[in-house]
């Protein structure tokens, strides 16, 4: 049992070393890992403590291997034990109390860390009263070999941690470290990670037009050239897409523009997206030939907890782009990005879970009652119906009751309305709100594409980076 709980807290360990190493630490479980690890405690110099605990549980194996060995004595082994575990059991019981009442954050690896540690110790003790006797004889190889195992820990993070820790560290006051954690959890968190994620995409899209420009070079041409003799070919636009592209935003099109009027000017916006497409497409393909490896980490994403009422999505949760809208149903950006997103699942069918979250402002006097009756209909599984219904009526929601977009759908009138002055569906808006002003969104449409803000409105070279 003994052997099996070490063997447990040296993966666990090991772990949480490589969870430091990383520019985003990120956990199974526990939203607030990233700051018990990116926090001034979690370090002695420039080693993480987890290096520690690596060391700690090799020495104690060692100890194990020696003993079954018959190289050491039992009661060696046991005092060795427990010489080594009364000082990590009182550490990791002050870096417990420094984790929930200083940092105020929850790792649960830490925490199994600590109940290891000390059921380890507890084991120790108890074979310690059983033997009754101190000793401390072993050869002088073994003392250098489990000296030699927590430096030979210690020493690679040295110089890796110190560089990784200065990225965390905006600066000190007074000898107090001012973290990029601090920042996140600030009033400034918003627009940290925004324009973190736009550096992100410069950075993404530097780097993937010299591919492109090193496979042009390959072919001797410009990179123009190379898109209009490899690319361009494949796409075509063909005028049932010019038509339904026209009758999906006719409410944007001026009402003197015919169909005909604007054709050859919706065919080509076609094209120049459909060309967009491809590159990014093509990109993808070219990172194996040229052993391209796009290095750079997006920030830690943003935990955005589910509505635990009603949710209401469209595509497969296996999807692996997951996109979160905090959405108002008077908002016209809401309006034209409601369009984009059901264009860009139509261009990206088995790639995109989306999320409709409600997020009326307190600006429109009409958002709420529409978005209440919204989840009304979704009661009558027509949730998206009404939506797309009420984006375009939304001029006319001074003059509309919301339930005369329940007759265009032909449900069930007399249920809508008993489900309008139920609180539970009010309840069901109200717990979006208060996720939204907890991520301190301050605008529509906001998304979250698989925990990554973007404050407008995605594109498909944005969800191609996630691909």
């Amino acid at each position: 049992m003994i052997f099996a709980l070490t063997i447990l807290g040296l993966f666990n360990a090991i772990f949480l070393v490589w969870q430091h190493g990383r520019l985003s630490p990120v956990c199974v479980g526990g939203q607030n890992c990233e700051a018990v690890l990116t926090s001034v405690y979690a370090t002695i110099g420039s080693v993480p403590i987890a290096a520690f605990g690596v060391g700690l549980f090799m020495a104690l194996v060692i100890l194990h291997y020696l003993q079954k060995r018959g190289e050491i004595a039992t009661e060696t082994a046991v005092t060795m034990q427990l010489v080594m575990l009364v000082p990590a059991a009182a550490v990791s019981l002050v870096l417990m109390g420094i984790q929930f009442l200083v940092i105020r954050a929850f790792c649960p690896f830490c925490l199994l860390n600590t109940i290891i540690i000390w059921a380890l110790f507890v084991g120790s003790y108890r074979g310690y009263l059983r033997q009754r006797l101190v000793s401390f004889v072993m050869p002088h190889s073994v003392w250098l070999l489990i000296l030699g195992v927590y430096v030979a820990v210690a020493l690679p993070f040295l110089n890796q941690r110190t560089s990784f820790m200065a990225t965390k560290t905006i600066g000190t006051i007074l000898g107090e470290a001012i973290t990029e954690n601090g920042l996140a959890q600030s009033d400034y968190a918003y627009d940290w990670k925004r324009l973190d994620n736009q550096v992100y995409q410069l950075k993404k899209r530097f780097f993937d037009l010299r591919v492109l420009e090193i496979q042009a070079q390959k072919n001797q041409q410009t990179i123009p050239a190379y898109i209009e003799s490899v690319i361009r070919p494949t796409i075509t636009v063909t005028e049932t897409e010019v038509r339904d592209f026209y009758e999906a935003r006719r409410d944007d099109i001026p009402s003197d523009k015919t169909f005909a009027d604007v054709e050859s000017e919706i065919r080509g916006y076609l094209l120049r997206r459909k060309e967009a497409d491809a590159v990014g497409e093509h990109i993808k393909t070219l990172y194996d030939p040229l052993q391209a490896v796009f290095t750079v980490q997006r920030n830690q994403p943003t935990v955005i907890y589910p509505n635990e009422i009603q949710s209401y999505t469209l595509g497969s949760p296996n999807a692996p782009v997951h996109i979160v809208e905090f959405s108002d149903l008077e908002c016209g950006h809401c309006r034209r990005a409601f369009v984009e997103i059901k264009e860009l699942m139509a261009r990206f069918p088995d790639s995109i879970y989306f999320e409709y979250r409600h997020f009326p402002l307190p600006s429109h006097p009409f958002s709420k009652k529409f978005s209440t009756a919204s989840v009304c209909a979704g009661r009558q599984d027509a949730f998206f119906e009404y939506i797309e219904l009420a984006f375009a009526n939304q001029s006319r929601f001074a003059k509309l009751d919301p339930a005369d977009l329940v007759k265009t759908l032909d449900l069930d009138e007399a249920a809508f309305a008993a489900c309008m002055v139920d609180p539970q569906a009010q309840a069901v808006v109200d717990v979006d709100v208060r996720e939204g002003e907890r991520l301190n969104v301050r605008s529509t449409p906001m998304f979250y594409i698989n925990g990554t803000a973007f404050p407008s409105i995605p594109t498909a070279a944005d969800i191609q980076s996630f691909l």
